[in-house]
């Protein structure tokens, strides 16, 4: 099934006090802005679409906890003010993405995190990690070999999580 952009506008402008929406494997090749306006939205799957980039609204999405992308093969970047997400505690992400959002140490609030990259310039280093004390789970971590100084991995506490 397709939602076309103006369905998903209709839907997100009257539906404001959605909690739950489930969107996974239904064609979508973008999310309208208009999802900013389900600000109690708790639960939002992506999973398995043509997404190639979220709008940046979804970043007020405050009362946001989980979040599912995976196999959103298309999307290799997340917005900006991702780190906004502060309530967001389970979020899968799709393999396929090319660096993480700046500032992703800022979801301490997060209990599972199924990837996560080391990038070589600034922006998210193995120590983005650290605060994320509720981590808990399998996370694949790639590019280990950015990880320059090995006081920066200590700090990442990864035998705790």
């Amino acid at each position: 099934m397709l939602i076309s952009n103006k369905v998903q506008r209709d839907l997100f402008s009257r539906l404001t006090c959605l909690r739950m929406l489930t969107f996974g494997d239904c064609g979508l090749s973008e999310l309208a802005d208009e999802i900013g306006n389900l600000k109690l939205l708790r639960y939002l799957e992506l999973a398995e679409n043509k997404i190639t980039s979220l709008p940046d609204t979804i970043c007020t999405l405050y009362n946001l906890q989980t979040l599912l992308l995976e196999r959103c093969d298309e999307l290799t970047e997340l917005p900006s003010n991702f780190s906004k997400l502060i309530n967001l505690r389970h979020l899968e992400l799709p393999l396929g993405l090319k660096k993480m959002p700046k500032n992703i140490g800022k979801l301490n609030n997060l209990h599972t995190l199924n990837y996560f990259i080391v990038e070589e310039q600034n922006g998210s280093g193995i120590k983005e990690l650290a605060n994320m004390n509720n981590l808990h789970g399998t996370i694949k971590i790639t590019g280990l070999g950015n990880v320059i100084d090995h006081v920066d991995a200590a700090k990442a506490n990864l035998k705790d999580k």
